[in-house]
């Protein structure tokens, strides 16, 4: 299993890198890593075993991006939320 503070970040073309940062590919284009699995189950992140989003923050530069296991629904936030982090809420009229 993964703990928090070894998560390995990899990209589409399996390099590891820092999460939080975009990176350009070999072939021009940009990616975004994304952690290598679930802390907490072990599965193995990437296509079908993974699903992205995002929350807006005020504090962490704008947004935390969430990576969801398929398997366990385990969420990692990217940057981890901290206790001054501060997200706005929508609401529907």
């Amino acid at each position: 299993m993964f703990e928090p503070s070894r998560l390995v970040y990899r990209l589409s073309d399996g390099r590891v890198v820092e999460p939080g940062c975009l990176y350009r590919l070999r072939d021009g284009r940009w990616a975004e890593p994304w952690p290598g699995g679930c802390p907490r189950c072990g599965q193995r992140f990437g296509p079908k075993n993974m699903l992205v989003g995002s929350l807006a923050c005020l504090q962490a530069g704008g947004i935390h991006r969430l990576h969801t296991c398929v398997r366990c629904g385990h969420v990692l936030y990217t940057p981890p939320v901290a206790p001054d982090c501060e997200h706005p809420t929508t609401r529907s009229t």
